[in-house]
């Protein structure tokens, strides 16, 4: 799950390249981080199997999107989104992670939360009379 969130963000300034016609950036990113993934893949995946190979891959977009971010932000200029946007997105993104693990073997308490978290929404978009 970390990994498609990291690889969501990057699309931010990645996108952001692709507006101000710097796809130069996009390739030398790809690249760079498919060779990283292989090389973190050879040495995870005998220490720790298949957490090492998802834990490379995790790197990997991380690197990507630190990497667009610094080319969007100090390269190109005029990059809009904050540092404090993305780690909102990120600490609820670990957050779900962390509980969903915690709660791996207790169904029930899964289905509860969900409920709380549900109604929570309902209660928040009734309020302010607003999906988002």
């Amino acid at each position: 799950i970390l990994g498609y969130y990291l690889n969501y963000l990057y699309s931010f300034p990645a996108n952001y390249e692709f507006y101000h016609k710097k796809t130069k950036y996009i390739a030398f990113s790809t690249v760079l981080c498919a060779i990283l993934n292989v090389v973190l893949n050879f040495y995870f995946i005998p220490l720790y199997n298949m957490m090492g190979a998802a834990v490379a891959t995790i790197l990997s977009y991380l690197m990507m999107f630190i990497f667009h971010d610094l080319v969007a932000r100090y390269i190109i200029r005029g990059y809009h989104y904050s540092i404090g946007f993305y780690l909102r997105g990120l600490g609820v993104t670990i957050l779900g992670i962390v509980v969903t693990t915690l709660l791996r073997n207790l169904p029930f308490a899964r289905w509860v939360l969900a409920f709380l978290i549900a109604l929570l929404l309902i209660y928040r978009c009734c309020r302010k009379k607003r999906i988002f």
